[in-house]
């Protein structure tokens, strides 16, 4: 409970080289680092402010680093995004290209050699063999 924190403050500050972390409360702990600032030579003073430049310049230097490595790695996804676009697009170029090839009666392979598509996905885009009549022989 916030209470409990200031009442531990006012009760114990004098008796306290630093502050416990029992102490939860952000307002308390930063009555204490004033508290125990103003006690101090100028000498450690200094040397408490320069160790809390340093902490403050750490976290600094921490967020901008996240928030850099954040933003390189949206742009790495946008710019994977228009790739991956532009290969879905050029991967149904091809196809339409097979399509129309069987229209014309190219053949499996000269279609492969042509749009460089696996076998595979080829026989899935060529149309059905149209059944071949037999000629009826006379009996």
């Amino acid at each position: 409970h916030p209470l409990h924190d200031w009442l531990a403050l006012l009760k114990n500050a004098p008796q306290w080289r630093s502050i416990p972390r029992i102490i939860k409360n952000p307002a308390v702990r930063e009555a204490m680092t004033l508290a125990s600032h103003d006690s101090l030579t100028p000498t450690e003073a200094e040397k408490m402010s320069r160790r809390q430049l340093y902490r403050m310049d750490q976290i600094n230097i921490r967020r901008y680093a996240q928030e850099e490595g954040r933003e390189e790695g949206r742009e790495e996804g946008r710019e994977e995004g228009r790739e991956e676009g532009r290969e879905a697009g050029r991967m149904e170029a091809l196809r339409q290209v097979a399509a129309a090839a069987f229209k014309r009666g190219s053949t499996l392979e000269d279609v492969a050699a042509l749009t460089g598509l696996p076998l595979r996905e080829l026989r899935a885009l060529r149309p059905p063999a149209k059944p071949r009549r037999r000629k009826l022989q006379p009996a």
